[in-house]
């Protein structure tokens, strides 16, 4: 996949945090929380950008065995706990670092999954520790992966190669008549980027 559909789903997630956050299923008083950043409308094939981040009061870790771990699927569906869940596993990773006891704690942790299917996926994000106690739950934030959205991605990472191509060969172009045909076309492909931009922007529209 070329950096142009990663540049165009950059563009998309602007905001999503707030997105990602607001549909949480939580108590705000729960001594350890999650919250999901992740853009509600994505194309498939394309690296999609998903950040987990953990907060816990202090002492809301106590007592654990061993390592705790933030451990994510996304499924049609949540069950009552990871292994309850049948999806695909984008996150198994220890907290880093690990909580300390008594204290406060704040991190978080990315993943980059590319989704080749269209349908809509929860998030399902759940912190556990070695003897599969549960300490928070996160399965109200949910995406789209977009045969829609795919579409307008792929016109504009096209746009955008085409774009790119032509301006090297101005670059490489000498002559009074032949650069100013280059750079037309160079000003034509420019605005063809800009209508198929907000034509992405639209087609990736929650």
């Amino acid at each position: 996949m070329s950096r142009a559909p990663a540049a165009a789903l950059g563009a998309l997630a602007l905001g999503v945090t707030a997105l990602g956050a607001g549909g949480l299923a939580r108590a705000d008083e729960d001594p350890v929380r999650l919250s999901v950043a992740v853009a509600p409308v994505v194309p498939a094939h394309v690296r999609v950008p998903l950040r987990v981040r953990v907060a816990a009061d202090a002492g809301g870790f106590d007592p654990h065995a061993g390592t705790l771990r933030l451990r994510v699927r996304l499924a049609p569906l949540c069950g009552g706990d990871y292994e309850g869940t049948s999806g695909r596993t984008v996150i198994d990773r220890a907290l880093r670092p690990q909580p300390a006891s008594g204290a406060a704690y704040s991190a978080g942790l990315s993943a980059r999954p590319r989704l080749r299917r269209f349908g809509r996926l929860l998030v399902c994000a759940f912190v556990t520790d070695d003897e599969a106690r549960q300490y928070a739950t996160s399965v109200g934030v949910d995406l789209l992966v977009s045969a829609r959205c795919t579409r307008a991605t792929m016109v504009e990472a096209s746009s955008r190669s085409a774009l790119a191509g032509a301006r090297r060969r101005l670059a490489r172009t000498h002559g009074k008549r032949a650069r100013a045909r280059q750079r037309a076309q160079v000003d034509r492909l420019g605005r063809t980027l800009r209508a198929d931009g907000r034509a992405r922007a639209r087609g990736c529209r929650p």
